[in-house]
Formats: structure tokens, C-alpha cells, sequence
């Protein structure tokens, strides 16, 4: 893949985000989602935390990393449409996480405005984090695309829909699920990503699409042994957010996995690949 400036800027943001990501995981994780209050942009009430509050400096951290998140994903968006093609898939993703980040900030203002408020709280924060998940998944689609990744073709995949669609689905389910839940009971969801990646890798014989199917294998693998660690030790707080960190590493591997899939020349190649040989073609 191309090494260009816009490619590494691109996969620097991605990374960044899952940091902000793990971040707000940590913070909810402790309970210190409330520590700046009802006040936002502020932090209860000025500028700066004010205290030594671990509460009030976790949550002063995730809202700043947020802004620095926000400013990155638009200078991608401003950088991308200067130098990709109208309706390219550079443009179009970098303008998709644009608006994805704008939404999830007006979520999350939302968010702050209901502490105090059980429901509406626990409705924002769904929506807040899915929009984080849509968030990477976009990042991840722009990185691909800035690095001379291919555009998609949605057409001679056949089953590949399903079974991208469905795994797709699996991953976002296990992470919406809540952080404390991401250990466990996802045995299915494993064993499914790791018949998918096999499956995938025997008929896609690229390099980009085998290494990718192993960073989904590994990942997988990681994630089944810091359930099992977890449940031997009742779940501490430290294996609960590393395995919500890896099935975000999934989340994202399988977006990019996704996307090498359904390109245009991976397509082509399966064509070759099941045509029958001359010998048994019918005269």
C-alpha cells in the first residue's frame, strides 16, 4: 500500500480515535463519566478540572482528546477533498467520518446534559457509542482508501455478502453489548470469525486479504484467552477493557478485511479462479 503523506495522516487518526475510544471505556469503566458535571464544553464550570478529582481529570482528558479527535477527522476531510477526485472513495468515506464525528459530539452533549437523567442517559450513550463504532469503521475505510486501496465492487460475491454482512453484524453486536459483557458469551461470535477467515483465505489468495484474515485469527485467539483469564479472575477491570480494545481491533480488521474482499480485482480473480479448464469445457 502507498506510504503517501495523506495515507499516514489518515492512519494516524484512525489510531488516535481507537485511543479516545479506550479512553472513554476507561472512564466509564472507573465511573468517572460524570467527574466534569453538566457543563460542556467546561469542565464543572471552568476551563480546566480544577482539582485533583481523578473523576473530574479522566473526564477533562476524554473531552479534550475528543476535541483533538474532531480537528483531526476535519483536516482529513479538508485534505482529502483537495487532493482525491470528486466521488472518489477517499472523498466520499473522509466526508462520512466527518459527519459521523459530528454527530457523535452533538451525542455527546447530549450525554452530559442527561447525567442525572437514568434513561435518557442510557439512550445517548447507546447512540454514543455506535456512532464511535460507525466512527472507526469509516477511519478504517479511509486509511484503506488513502493507501491505494481499491474501490468496491458489489456484484459476483455471492455468499460473501452473507457471510461479511453477518460477521460484520456479530462484532458490532458483542461491542454494543457493554464493556463488562465483552468476555463473555461470545464463544459463537469466535468460532464464526475464525470459520469466516479460513473460509476466506483458501479462495482469496492475495497477500493483503491472508494477512488480514491472520490478524483476525490472532485477534480472535487473544480475545478467547483474556475471556477465559477473566473469568478465573471475576473479571477485573484491566481484562475488561483490553478485550473491549480487541474486539475493537476486530471491528476494525474486519472492516479493512471486508473492503479487500469486495474489491474490484478480487472479483476478477475469482472469475479466473472457478472458470473450468478448457479440457472439460463443453464443445
Amino acid at each position: 500500500m502507498s506510504t503517501t503523506r495523506i495515507a499516514k495522516f489518515a492512519w494516524g487518526v484512525l489510531i488516535f480515535q481507537l485511543a479516545v475510544v479506550s479512553l472513554g471505556a476507561a472512564m466509564k469503566l472507573n465511573g468517572y463519566e460524570s467527574g466534569c458535571g453538566r457543563t460542556w464544553p467546561l469542565c464543572n464550570g471552568g476551563l480546566f478540572p480544577g482539582s485533583s478529582d481523578p473523576a473530574a481529570l479522566w473526564a477533562y482528558l476524554h473531552r479534550l482528546s475528543s476535541g483533538l479527535s474532531f480537528l483531526f477527522v476535519i483536516g482529513l476531510w479538508i485534505w482529502a477533498g483537495r487532493v482525491a477526485e470528486k466521488r472518489s472513495p477517499l472523498r466520499i468515506s473522509s466526508g462520512f467520518s466527518a459527519g459521523v464525528m459530528l454527530v457523535q459530539v452533538l451525542v455527546g452533549l447530549l450525554l452530559v446534559w442527561a447525567i442525572g437523567l437514568p434513561t435518557s442517559y442510557q439512550i445517548f450513550s447507546a447512540f454514543h457509542l455506535l456512532a464511535a463504532f460507525i466512527l472507526l469503521a469509516s477511519l478504517a475505510l479511509t486509511a484503506y482508501w488513502s493507501s491505494g486501496g481499491e474501490p468496491l465492487r458489489f456484484q459476483g460475491h455471492g455468499i460473501g455478502y452473507w457471510m461479511f454482512g453477518l460477521a460484520l453484524l456479530a462484532v458490532l453486536g458483542v461491542l454494543m453489548r457493554g464493556y463488562a459483557l465483552v468476555c463473555f458469551n461470545v464463544s459463537l461470535v469466535q468460532i464464526y470469525l475464525l470459520f469466516m477467515s479460513l473460509l476466506v483465505s483458501m479462495f482469496r489468495v492475495t497477500p493483503l486479504i491472508r494477512r488480514l484474515a491472520l490478524m483476525l485469527i490472532i485477534c480472535v485467539l487473544v480475545h478467547a484467552i483474556i475471556g477465559g483469564l477473566s473469568l478465573a479472575l471475576s473479571a477485573p477491570a484491566w481484562a475488561q477493557l483490553l478485550a473491549f480494545l480487541i474486539v475493537c481491533l476486530e471491528w476494525i480488521i474486519l472492516v479493512l478485511f471486508a473492503a479487500a474482499n469486495f474489491a474490484a480485482s478480487e472479483v476478477s480473480q475469482t472469475m479466473v479462479d472457478f472458470t473450468p479448464p478448457s479440457s472439460i469445457q463443453p464443445s
